[in-house]
């Protein structure tokens, strides 16, 4: 069972590093949904538009590629505000550092 769940994650990270050009877009932030999704609870705006700066930031660095300071840039967007697309952009310049 271990080796399956293994072989499992294995087959996974493989598809993920595939990924590098399919960073989440720029305007994914824009797309938060309303205001009753999770991470727009109690995040003011002012903090939110703060949060996708740094998000667009990391963009641009993944682009280059300066996959560690992408990294930085996501985590300190994710401390502002805990947007799904962070995450996932964070996880994918991550997978590019390895």
């Amino acid at each position: 069972m271990k080796i399956a769940n293994l072989l499992t994650c294995c087959a996974v990270l493989a598809g993920l590093a595939t990924a590098r050009a399919h960073a989440e877009p720029a305007d994914a932030p824009n797309i938060a949904g309303n205001e009753n999704m999770p991470w727009n609870k109690g995040v003011p705006q002012d903090i939110r538009t703060i949060a996708r700066d740094a998000f667009l930031e990391g963009n641009r660095l993944f682009k280059i590629p300066l996959f560690s300071r992408a990294v930085e840039k996501y985590a300190e967007a994710i401390d502002k505000w805990k947007h799904p697309a962070f995450y996932f952009n964070l996880a994918i310049a991550q997978i590019n550092l390895a």
